[in-house]
């Protein structure tokens, strides 16, 4: 967990490979079973540390220091499949998918502190701190793009409150 601000509780961010189709249903009717089924979601990463959207944006952007690229934000690459007050799914593009999937699995613990470190600034709250929770949350957000690029499936942003 990076931090218990109030406004991120209860909020899961996820992201998910495979069909965005069966991905939107299962989101859109809460489909308790669907949502558990390997089937419809072949890989996950789970980035609810009680952080915001914003806060993946700036995820995204402390990803450039690692690759290379040009610092960006995740919000312009999503495309919005369902979305309500309580649950959501979007679609990622792929050039944000391949953007992440370039960070080296070397570089995503100083991703991490550094994306840690700018939202303590930003928050103004010293006492956000790198966890192992956060380092393995950013890890498999990274692989989970590198596999879909890789195996060429769609990933999908979900969320619900």
């Amino acid at each position: 967990m990076l931090s218990v601000r109030p406004h991120a509780m209860g909020l899961t961010l996820e992201f998910a490979l495979g069909d965005p189709e069966a991905i939107r249903k299962a989101v859109e009717d809460f489909d308790v079973e669907k949502l558990d089924d390997p089937t419809i979601f072949k890989g996950r990463a789970d980035m609810s540390l009680h952080i915001t959207p914003h806060d993946l944006d700036a995820l995204s952007q402390e990803f450039a220091s690692a690759s290379g690229r040009e610092p960006i934000e995740l919000g312009p690459y999503l495309e919005g499949l369902f979305d309500d007050p309580e649950r959501g799914a979007l679609v990622v593009h792929d050039f944000w998918v391949s953007y992440a999937a370039d960070v080296p699995k070397s570089e995503v613990r100083h991703v991490t502190e550094r994306w840690v470190t700018r939202m303590s600034k930003e928050y103004n709250d010293p006492q956000l701190a790198v966890t192992d929770a956060a380092v393995q949350a950013v890890e498999g957000l990274v692989a989970l793009c590198a596999r879909a690029k890789a195996e060429g499936h769609a990933l999908v942003h979900v969320w619900f409150l």
